[in-house]
């Protein structure tokens, strides 16, 4: 008996867990922008894009973003020449009082002269419980539009940060 006790008990959690969470996304979580800046190379955005994701502005975040150790970024590929960046991306999210998710996104930026192309995608994340102070399970993609929204308005706020750095003139 009380087998069935626990086993119902767990059910019922994941079951509330999952639907506190909100509905399910019908598509995975991603967004793409496509920025024009006008008389401004492929070399001299490269390296705005370069300098914003080595000094980024964590002022923009929203109320439900909370951090471990802050976000960040991780550059993983960068090609001058063919005027490529990806990086990933690592900021906490919390949606209660007890668990928090360490969220990780895939940054790409494709640039060329005069425009370049933002997208973020592979969006995953861990849970992590406070009170025991240790993770839950593995990586999980973001299937849930109550952990979706805050993410992507963060996206939102952290591309047009990004648009006005690349929009100032480079110091020469």
């Amino acid at each position: 008996m009380k087998k069935v006790v626990g086993v119902s008990l767990v059910v019922s959690v994941c079951f509330l867990s999952c639907f506190s969470l909100g509905k399910t996304l019908s598509e995975p979580l991603t967004y793409t922008e496509v920025v024009d800046v006008d008389d401004t190379s492929a070399s001299d955005l490269f390296t705005k894009a370069m300098w914003f994701f080595d000094d980024p502005p964590f002022a923009f975040f929203t109320v439900a973003m909370w951090f471990f150790d802050g976000p960040r970024f991780e550059v993983q590929f960068s090609d001058r020449e063919s005027g490529i960046i990806k990086c990933k991306y690592v900021a906490n999210l919390r949606l209660n009082s007890e668990n928090q998710y360490l969220v990780t996104t895939t940054i790409t930026v494709n640039i060329k002269d005069c425009q370049y192309c933002i997208s973020f995608t592979d969006t995953s994340y861990k849970e992590y419980n406070d009170k025991s102070e240790e993770f839950i399970g593995g990586d999980k993609p973001v299937t849930k539009q109550r952990m979706a929204e805050p993410i992507k308005n963060d996206w939102l706020v952290l591309s047009e940060q990004l648009a006005k750095k690349m929009s100032v003139p480079t110091k020469r």
